[in-house]
């Protein structure tokens, strides 16, 4: 049996992998995943002037892009601030309960089970 669980973050999915380990039997195979975002860079039309310094040779201003990724900006939507961990345990349906158990008591949420 596959039980899959989503945690706020790598530290309580670990930690709620070692109870597994210690508390079920040792034919059960322990995973913690964790999805990167990917960052691409852009050029979305932010610019940065620099001016020369020197006021009396006139107003050279010389710009260039400012390069924008996904990870540098400001949001607070609940998406963004996700690490997106998932701990998944494969276990003898006899231990399903137990496994459901240590992984609620351990902050995890969104568990699924399949046969």
């Amino acid at each position: 049996m596959k039980i899959t669980a989503e945690f706020d973050s790598v530290n309580s999915a670990d930690l709620a992998a070692a109870s597994i380990r210690r508390t079920i039997s040792p034919f059960s195979d322990i995973k913690v995943l964790q999805n990167h975002n990917k960052t691409t860079m852009s050029f979305g039309g932010l610019t940065a002037a620099f001016g020369n310094g020197n006021p009396s040779i006139g107003p050279n201003m010389y710009t260039c892009p400012i390069p924008y990724t996904a990870g540098n900006h400001i949001d607070t939507s609940e998406s963004f601030l996700q690490n997106n961990v998932i701990l998944e345990v494969i276990c003898r349906k006899e231990d399903r309960k137990k496994v459901s158990g240590i992984i609620v008591n351990s902050g995890g949420y969104g568990i699924n089970e399949y046969n």
